[in-house]
């Protein structure tokens, strides 16, 4: 086969892969903004379901940081 004519039929597969709504442009905000609600509501009921959890899990990380300042030569 010809090389030309390999190269045309492959970019011809190669493009009929693709669908139209493959080429729109990507906007961040449309899937940022449902997303991040997800999140916060998620984080809402997580925060009044496991209080206890939510109590704990700050203050072992502040103390965890503190434990790492106090233990780095500065």
């Amino acid at each position: 086969m010809n090389p030309l004519k390999a190269k045309f039929l492959y970019y011809r597969d190669v493009f009929q892969f693709f669908k139209p709504y493959s080429f729109e442009k990507y906007s961040r905000t449309k899937q940022f903004l449902p997303m991040f609600k997800n999140y916060l509501t998620i984080a809402s009921r997580n925060i009044l379901r496991k209080s206890w959890f939510t109590a704990v899990n700050p203050t072992g990380l502040s103390l965890g940081l503190l434990a790492v300042l106090l233990l780095s030569p500065i």
